[in-house]
């Protein structure tokens, strides 16, 4: 039997993100998706998205750790004192979700066409994980792959940044070797395989 699985997220590439991860569990499926555009939704309706759980419906919350101490942090100061229900799997990507992207090492610089030494091997150690991948995009010959670089100041990604990650993540990146690179993955992975519902 499949169970439905309401999932809110912060942008595109989190939701491409979301759908491969959740290909590891052939009983779970994306119900409702929620595109929050931005961490401050998801901040505004996390206890909102805790209470639909409780209340039966099981939800997947994904946010950006960013400039917080540490993912503790940012779930304490959000829920407070509130139980997070069993139904509610909040994950926190460390710094950002571009980090578990980049996590696989092999694959993404086989994608931009750069060499794999100029990523750590722990992605989640990158204190701007966006600014990086983007400063790997520059060294990049790819010509495609120029997109991804803002065309001015004003822009903090290219205009072809999220067409362009999202189809590395969906046809090209494997989490696998990404959970090798990124503990903050490895821990929301294994609590997804994990979830019982």
């Amino acid at each position: 039997m499949t169970t439905y699985v309401s999932v809110a997220y912060e942008d595109q590439l989190t939701f491409a993100v979301v759908q491969k991860l959740f290909s590891l569990r052939k009983d779970l499926s994306i119900g409702e998706n929620i595109h929050c555009n931005g961490q401050g939704k998801i901040k505004k309706r996390i206890l909102s998205y805790n209470l639909m759980a409780k209340n039966g419906k099981p939800a997947f919350v994904v946010t950006d750790l960013d400039q917080k101490e540490c993912p503790a942090t940012l779930i304490s100061e959000w829920l407070g004192d509130v139980p997070v229900s069993e139904n509610l799997l909040f994950r926190v990507a460390v710094r950002e979700v571009e980090s578990w992207v980049l996590a696989d090492i092999s694959s993404i610089t086989r994608f931009l066409g750069v060499g794999k030494k100029l990523i750590p091997e722990n992605t989640d150690t990158l204190p701007d994980p966006k600014a990086f991948l983007i400063q790997l995009a520059k060294k990049s010959k790819k010509r495609d792959i120029k997109g991804i670089i803002p065309r001015n100041e004003s822009a903090s990604i290219g205009l072809d940044y999220n067409h362009q990650l999202c189809r590395f993540v969906q046809e090209h990146w494997r989490i696998e070797n990404a959970i090798l690179h990124s503990p903050s993955l490895k821990r929301s992975v294994e609590r997804l395989k994990n979830w019982n519902l």
